[in-house]
């Protein structure tokens, strides 16, 4: 077998060809390697941790769900899982590497037909752009508007006597002064925003914990009734707190989901083409337009702009894999890969020439710089030219 540590070299180079691919792939999944990976691993990402809210636990789960969807690459390059006793470092480093040329390379297997793919050359005409991080703004209801990228842990306001804080993870939390605690009239109403580029965790007063992605809002009371009700906008992750007695209702657009204790995702973003729900544990029913739909863990329902509505059974790890820390592609085309792109590095995309109904699956970490996910998707013979902010796809 060919030397690992030159086919790692050209792959790291953009200098791999194809023919080189499986073999490079192959040695890549061997145990005695992983040690070089973590090394090229830490070099390319400059040794970052990755951004996202998945602890080292998650990381482990992450790594044992990659090798075991290794199935997606050609049956001669499977190999077992790495022992339990590599250090998980270098688990994660492989994981991570796993992510970068399997998921991708494997297009390049299901699309047999194409015979030769040369690694275009990125154009890159200003400074890098960095990814997405832990940002967002909080508005009271007075108006009163909290950076929370800048604001120090600790009590951030009172709001009939509840406590809003901000804890040592970060999370921003409510704790009630006094148990009798009852909302003023009218109750108040506070709106957690992420700007492009963003990403925030919140615990509602419930206990309710929200994941906002990208461009994504949240409106909620500072003490829920007998329903408890929330309105969002962009994409969000509930873990809802179990209260039978009291269901949890979240509004976004036309739809509206009901449940009294679940895990489940909502992506609503304006310049997609439907609203979903996905649900992951419990059960929830989401209703539009006078229709009723309950579903079960791993279907999602959706809803286009004409009405259309769709339940399929999905790959819920990759529905919520922006949670987690990655861009999961399924069978998507480039522009609804250039879209989420857009809402995390904070830039704006633009397609030259006639855009192919192609379709790319795949996985990469959100932590990489746009210009590392760009080389990652020009495995697949697409190129890009990114002058500033703006990122220009090449058909």
């Amino acid at each position: 077998m060919p030397d690992f540590d030159r086919l790692l070299e050209k792959y790291l180079s953009n200098e791999l060809k194809e023919t080189e691919l499986e073999t490079f792939m192959a040695s890549a999944l061997l145990p005695e390697n992983a040690e070089k990976l973590r090394r090229a691993i830490e070099r390319s990402l400059h040794n970052r941790t990755p951004v996202s809210f998945a602890g080292k636990e998650k990381l482990e789960q992450m790594f044992e769900q990659v090798m075991a969807k290794t199935g997606d690459t050609p049956p001669h390059t499977r190999r077992n899982k790495l022992p339990k006793t590599i250090p998980l470092i270098v688990r994660i480093a492989a994981a991570a590497c796993l992510l970068l040329i399997v998921g991708i390379g494997a297009y390049k297997w299901r699309h047999s037909s194409i015979q030769k793919v040369e690694a275009p050359s990125l154009s890159l005409a200003t400074e890098e752009v960095i990814p997405g991080g832990d940002k967002a703004t909080l508005t009271l209801a007075d108006g009163t508007v909290i950076d929370l990228n800048t604001v120090e842990n600790g009590t951030l306001a009172k709001q009939d006597n509840i406590l809003l804080k901000k804890n040592e993870n970060g999370e921003i939390v409510y704790q009630r002064e006094e148990e009798t605690a009852t909302p003023a009239s009218g109750n108040r109403y506070n709106t957690m925003r992420t700007p492009r580029g963003g990403q925030y965790k919140l615990v509602l007063p419930d206990g309710t914990r929200v994941w906002l992605n990208a461009s994504s809002s949240i409106k909620y009371p500072v003490l829920f009734d007998k329903v408890r009700s929330v309105e969002m906008n962009g994409e969000a992750y509930f873990e809802v707190a179990h209260q039978p007695d009291r269901p949890f209702v979240v509004q976004t657009n036309d739809v509206t989901v009901h449940v009294t204790g679940t895990h489940f995702n909502v992506s609503a973003y304006d310049e997609e083409p439907a609203v979903s729900t996905t649900l992951l544990e419990g059960s929830v029913i989401v209703e539009s337009g006078g229709v009723a739909k309950t579903l079960k863990p791993g279907q999602q329902i959706s809803k286009d702009h004409q009405g259309n509505i769709r339940i399929n059974t999905v790959d819920v790890e990759s529905a919520v894999a922006w949670k987690n820390g990655l861009f999961s592609f399924d069978g998507e085309e480039i522009s609804v890969i250039m879209r989420q792109l857009s809402r995390w590095y904070d830039i704006e995309v633009y397609h030259e020439g006639k855009v192919p109904r192609r379709l790319f699956s795949g996985k990469v970490f959100r932590n990489l710089h746009l210009s590392e996910t760009l080389k990652v998707l020009e495995l697949s013979n697409v190129r890009f030219r990114l002058e500033g902010r703006k990122l220009t796809v090449i058909h």
